[in-house]
């Protein structure tokens, strides 16, 4: 089986994807049968401000980061913007929080109550 990676692809001006794939995922949401394992896709948005979108689950914190980091300097980022929260994406957030506190955060309501 392939170990986990990212793909670092530039998508759009000023808009990067970071996939992070996996092989060894079968199953999604319990019943979805799966043949060639998933992608979480993040997105790095570089303009007046930077911000990333959706940073993946804590299987992917070490090799995420280290990709992040060779395509900017994390500490630029300005915003993570959360479109869902799941427990196993925490690890990712508090890794970015730690090189980078000036980040803010920006999620629903129930999401910063469960961060």
């Amino acid at each position: 089986m392939k170990p986990r990676d990212v793909q670092v692809l530039p998508i759009a001006a000023q808009t990067t994807v970071l996939r992070s794939r996996t092989w060894d995922r079968l199953k999604f949401e319990i019943e979805y049968g799966l043949q060639r394992g998933t992608t979480a896709n993040s997105y790095l948005i570089q303009a007046d401000k930077v911000a990333l979108f959706d940073p993946p689950g804590e299987s992917f914190t070490e090799i995420f980061l280290k990709n992040l980091q060779q395509r900017i300097d994390v500490k630029t980022i300005d915003y993570v913007i959360l479109g869902h929260v799941n427990p196993n994406r925490c690890v990712t957030l508090k890794a970015l929080l730690k090189i980078a506190p000036q980040i803010t955060f920006v999620c629903s309501n129930p999401a910063a109550i469960s961060l």
